[in-house]
């Protein structure tokens, strides 16, 4: 996993929104689904930046303020983890897998649970999770799971 790779995993979620009200261009969105889709393909920062502009400015700063060397994998970790600054969904959340199932033969759902709070989530990067698993969500989508240390 990239910095770059991990960028996207959190950044995605908007995507197809952008694409919707014409903010990134058909091509752009179907690289970053590319991106997305083949494990160990990581996006270039270029792309990222013209597909997530504000999020990437917001990134650049919290770096020069903070330090920390830009597009590692525990930098893009804790700007998404702990500075991103999206309110309601858009924010960024720890959450606890709570219990796993299919709707109707579809896609995998999760509950999750949210500073005690359930929330359906989905898992479109496939993550294998179980109950007690923990995740971060962003849009009500699992972004990250939490690796036991």
């Amino acid at each position: 996993m990239t910095g770059e790779r991990l960028f996207l995993h959190y950044a995605f979620p908007c995507a197809e929104d952008k694409y919707l009200a014409w903010k990134i261009s058909f091509g752009d969105y179907q690289l970053l689904k590319r991106s997305v889709q083949i494990p160990g393909l990581s996006p270039d920062r270029e792309l990222l930046a013209r597909c997530f502009p504000t999020a990437c400015q917001r990134f650049s700063t919290f770096t020069i303020r903070e330090g920390l060397e830009p597009w590692s994998l525990s930098t893009v970790a804790e700007y998404w983890r702990h500075h991103h600054e999206g309110k309601e969904h858009c924010a960024v959340r720890l959450a606890t897998i709570k219990v796993t199932g299919k709707i109707r033969d579809q896609d995998e759902v999760f509950l999750v649970d949210c500073d005690g709070q359930g929330i359906f989530v989905s898992n479109p990067l496939h993550y294998q999770l179980r109950p007690g698993d923990q995740v971060y969500i962003h849009w009500q989508v699992i972004v990250e799971k939490v690796e036991s240390e």
